[in-house]
């Protein structure tokens, strides 16, 4: 970007300093974002009106061949004026750094790049600009090719750069703002109502409830709603007792009324509430573009669903809420950009994410943080509505799942009892803050003013602490008490974590004076840590995967007791069910004999897993093992 004179060095004092980051884009690039979110509310908008969709529509009536260019880097072919420049600056490893031309992330440079098109090609009939898409119409190919050949010539004595990887030519039907324009009119692409088509038949009550949500929200344009959905409805009342064919007639005749529906309703007007409902499941995001004409009647204009990767799968549920929005709202770029809508989720931690409730440079969710920075273009205004309003609930859990389905229940066994201490409670902690003398004490010095040498930890930090509900607290961050410290280390020591990372996650969320140092104290003594981090370390153990229902993998083991009977021990590994058998003699004949009476009782599990004592190594346990492995 130097060596291009898009951005310089600045030398001396900065009124507006900015942070970067650096987003991965495709294998092999990056680019360079800057939160420009302060900076933005200084500066005033040119308010230069876009195209509205209708009339940009109309004037590709009549045409049949058309062209589409898309300018590549194109807010960089605007040069900012000196004075303009400084409100750009921003940190970097080279020193403080400002650009020089137009940049991604301020407010108003859609209206400023729309306005310098518009201007540059009017004088060319058949010529449609939205931002950096020109699209080039024509009756005949004669008269369309004349055009753009006068296009290119303007373009090219303007030093506009063209992408050629996404410039279309001379093509019969062309897709423009999601919509497919050709001789024949005008029809939503087949991609809008593609997430609707896709959709499997709803397996529980709740995919039923939100796929009955959804069909309300257009309810007054479906005929006979009632006598439609009042097989559904049977399913839910538990009249049926399950989910047959007359339901899934039901729910085939519903889907396809809705993909009519987008057919008839699925226009876009820039002057209507423009409203995205964003929704994350375990398996999928899901999103809805609605919108509503001066008598509040919603029409819905696109669809949109994405089932999750592997790694996606496993974020928690904050960060897959914050990806919806982030992939939603890029998703529906072209009918977003440069308007003012609303986004409604039903997860309200998104409100002080996305919304600027939240005071920067705080890492609570550090992840969904920087993804915030990539909706900078975008005015919105984000809202919380229960889950049982949230449209886009279904498309989210009906989405196709590629692979093998994820487990909803599976997070919950993470860290369940047995492998270490459980979480604390806001209760708990505000129990112990009464009952710790030295809390005590700084409270009552918070209220008085007054701070007695003893708490010289705290004092230095007087101005940061306050007190909520009984909990002290410094800025976001809970003061733990002190017969909770241990706990905590603890529990962020789970899986063994270093130092470094121990730090990190504590910080996020609790303080207590030398914190730190109890952490390092914490890791080292450690006898497991100690073990790995020897000069040859052994191979870390490895976590097991949850199973996919109970009783498909269990473990098996002899327990004895001093002066007690010897017990067999079973433990369903997904249910952590237990079930403990005495045992009068522990050779593989009576061995087999107290599995037979539990397997009666429950079931026959899949994998069967044990220590290779004898009774199980024995070629009487693996005969029986062959006998029931059907």
């Amino acid at each position: 970007m130097l060596h291009n004179d898009v951005i310089e060095k600045v030398e001396g004092r900065a009124e507006w300093i900015s942070l970067m980051v650096i987003v991965p884009k495709g294998k092999d690039d990056v680019r360079i974002c800057i939160n420009m979110r302060h900076p933005n509310k200084a500066i005033q908008r040119e308010h230069y009106p876009l195209p509205v969709i209708n009339t940009f529509l109309n004037k590709l009536k009549g045409s049949v061949f058309y062209s589409r260019l898309d300018i590549t880097f194109a807010y960089h072919h605007v040069e900012l004026h000196p004075e303009s420049r400084g409100v750009t600056t921003f940190m970097s490893g080279m020193g403080l750094m400002r650009f020089k031309r137009l940049m991604f992330g301020i407010n108003c440079v859609p209206e400023i790049f729309q306005r310098i098109m518009t201007n540059m090609l009017s004088g060319i009939e058949g010529v449609m600009v939205y931002i950096d898409d020109v699209v080039v119409s024509g009756r005949t190919l004669e008269e369309h090719d004349r055009r753009l050949e006068q296009v290119l010539a303007v373009l090219e004595s303007n030093n506009a750069l063209l992408n050629k990887s996404k410039c279309i030519f001379g093509v019969e039907k062309l897709e423009v703002l999601g919509f497919e324009v050709s001789a024949s009119g005008i029809s939503p692409s087949e991609e809008k109502i593609l997430a609707i088509k896709n959709f499997r038949a709803p397996s529980s009550k709740e995919e039923v409830r939100s796929f009955l949500g959804l069909v309300n929200f257009v309810g007054q344009f479906i005929p006979r709603l009632s006598t439609r959905t009042e097989p559904l409805r049977k399913f839910l009342r538990d009249e049926v007792d399950s989910f047959g064919e007359e339901q899934m007639k039901s729910f085939d005749d519903l889907r396809l009324e809705l993909c009519n529906n987008v057919r008839k309703l699925g226009f876009f007007d820039p002057k209507d509430i423009t409203e995205v409902y964003v929704d994350a499941s375990p398996v999928g995001l899901g999103a809805v573009l609605a919108q509503r004409d001066e008598s509040n009647v919603p029409r819905v204009i696109c669809f949109a669903s994405k089932g999750l990767t592997s790694a996606e799968r496993v974020y928690p549920q904050t960060q897959r809420e914050a990806l919806a929005v982030v992939w939603a709202v890029e998703k529906f770029y072209l009918y977003l950009f440069g308007i003012r809508f609303t986004i409604f989720t039903d997860h309200k931690t998104l409100e002080y994410i996305f919304g600027g409730k939240h005071r920067g440079g705080k890492r609570t969710c550090s992840r969904a943080a920087g993804w915030a920075l990539r909706l900078q273009p975008y005015e919105f205004d984000i809202k919380y509505i229960p889950g049982s309003m949230n449209i886009s609930d279904i498309l989210s859990r009906l989405v196709i799942e590629p692979g093998k389905p994820f487990d909803e229940t599976a997070e919950h066994y993470f860290f369940a009892v047995g492998e270490g201490p459980l979480a604390t409670t806001l209760d708990e902690i505000r129990r112990e803050t009464i009952n710790d003398e030295i809390l005590t004490s700084v409270m009552k010095a918070l209220a008085k003013q007054c701070w007695s040498p003893e708490l010289c930890r705290f004092q230095a930090f007087e101005k940061e602490f306050g007190v909520i509900d009984g909990i002290v607290v410094r800025d976001d961050r809970i003061v733990l008490p002190t017969i909770l410290r241990q706990r905590a280390l603890q529990i962020a020591h789970r899986g063994h974590h270093g130092v470094v990372a121990m730090r990190r996650n504590l910080r996020e969320k609790i303080w207590w004076p030398c914190m730190d140092q109890d952490v390092a104290d914490a890791v080292q003594e450690c006898a497991d840590c100690a073990t790995v981090s020897k000069q040859h370390p052994p191979e870390p153990m490895v976590r097991k995967e949850m199973p996919d229902r109970a009783w498909q993998e269990i473990g098996i083991d002899f327990f004895s007791a001093k002066e007690c009977a010897t017990f067999l021990v079973i433990v369903d590994y997904y249910s952590r069910f237990l079930k403990v058998v005495e045992m009068k003699a522990t050779n593989a004949a009576k061995t087999i004999e107290a599995l037979e009476d539990v397997f009666h009782e429950q079931t026959y599990p899949e994998i069967v897993r044990s220590d290779n004592g004898p009774p199980f190594a024995s070629e009487e346990f693996a005969v029986f093992c062959e006998s029931r492995n059907s």
